[in-house]
């Protein structure tokens, strides 16, 4: 009986925590606002990155960065973010669909990222600049 009501209690309380969590507003995901917004947050993880171009998704969780070594993309991980870099030796397949790019890369840690630019042209251009950086499996959807 003891046990039953030890286990009551700890489910309680445990969802208590996370609504007072919730309500305070500590379970909103983070948004960039611009390009000035994703340099910033990059360059927090990345101090001695050169960031020559950013474009930003549709929705303003995630972004593709061109580096002057390599590549670097950047999503919101709750309220925070994860940035990473890569190189064009890191891409094992790469896809799109209209103005959604799916980035499968090698590390199994990071496997898969998929940004929707909201922009077809822009998604096209990401995919001719991968997977022309060296001979990954390419697939178009449209």
């Amino acid at each position: 009986m003891m046990l039953v009501l030890y286990l009551a209690g700890s489910a309680i309380a445990i969802g208590l925590i996370a609504l007072l969590i919730h309500r305070l507003g500590h379970s909103a995901e983070h948004e960039f606002a611009d390009e000035a917004a994703v340099r910033q947050a990059f360059v927090e993880e990345f101090p001695d990155a050169a960031i020559a171009r950013v474009d930003l998704a549709a929705n303003g969780r995630a972004a593709l960065i061109v580096l002057n070594e390599g590549y670097g993309l950047i999503r919101a991980m709750g309220r925070y973010s994860l940035a990473r870099q890569f190189t064009s030796g890191d891409i094992h397949r790469l896809s799109r669909e209209a103005a959604t790019l799916r980035l499968r890369l090698t590390d199994y840690a990071d496997p898969v990222f998929v940004i929707d630019f909201g922009k077809e042209d822009t998604a096209t251009r990401w995919e001719e600049l991968l997977g022309s950086a060296n001979g990954t499996t390419r697939e178009t959807t449209r």
